[in-house]
């Protein structure tokens, strides 16, 4: 079984250097929850789930284009939930466009056949239930010819977004900060990356500097990546059951877990 990842990346880089960065990414998340990596990580842009509505430029041609979707392989699906900001929708609800990514690629019957069966169950599923937390068949891994949805809400960041933890990664615990910035509730967390931004930047001004913000340099926005590979590593090595219980990474658990372990 192949496992292949697309997840919503950066138009930054070349295709061919972000879906390194993103394959280096998501490998230090899978080594920090013991879980297989994914055999082949691909950058995607949210439009290809956004234009499912529309009819082009959509996931499911880039699925084909990738040559992906054959016999063996098993998908997930990985995307930041829609910004209120974009004013695409009134209301920012991972659950809904988890059903809707099912559903049109259900409805649309263009992706490759051995994807279609697990696509089509998986859209009367979850729109067959009372609520999203009813569950009507055991919690499920990747198999051969699967596709998951792994909808992060409201952002990847969201994963490691905490003051206490960007504070110990950035090897400031225990010191008083100039400029640090203030606010780290959920309305700020909205833009996440100019927030580790400043926290960056502050560190960066901080004497003595920590070592850390001379070893990976540039800020998180220039430097993505490498800092969120940090700061989950960080996160995962100083508070591993603080970190397993992250949505994101409760969900990838659970999908990428052997057979010879238990869920």
């Amino acid at each position: 079984m192949r496992r292949v990842l697309l997840v919503e990346g950066s138009d930054r880089r070349p295709p061919r250097a972000e879906a390194l960065a993103l394959s280096q990414l998501w490998g230090t998340i899978c080594d920090s929850l013991k879980v297989p990596r994914f055999d082949l990580v691909a950058p995607i842009s949210k439009g290809l789930i956004e234009h499912l509505v529309e009819g082009e430029g959509t996931l499911d041609e880039e699925i084909e284009r990738l040559g992906l979707g054959q016999p063996g392989d098993a998908l997930v699906v990985a995307w930041d939930v829609r910004p209120v900001w974009a004013r695409l929708t009134t209301v920012v609800c991972r659950w809904r466009e988890t059903v809707g990514l099912y559903k049109w690629l259900h409805q649309r019957q263009q992706l490759p056949a051995p994807l279609r069966a697990h696509v089509k169950a998986r859209w009367q599923d979850l729109s067959g239930r009372s609520t999203p937390s009813e569950k009507t068949s055991p919690e499920s891994r990747l198999s051969a010819g699967s596709l998951y949805a792994v909808c992060m809400d409201p952002m990847f960041e969201e994963i490691f977004c905490k003051e206490d933890v960007i504070w110990q990664a950035l090897e400031l615990t225990g010191q008083r900060v100039k400029d640090w910035p203030p606010s780290w509730n959920k309305r700020a967390k909205l833009d996440a990356k100019m927030l580790l931004d400043k926290a960056i930047h502050a560190a960066r001004r901080h004497k003595p500097q920590p070592a850390v913000v001379r070893r990976i340099g540039l800020d998180y926005t220039t430097n993505q990546e490498a800092w969120a590979a940090h700061f989950v590593r960080s996160f995962a090595d100083h508070s591993p059951d603080r970190f397993g219980k992250q949505p994101v990474i409760q969900r990838l658990r659970t999908l990428l877990a052997s057979e010879d372990r238990p869920i």
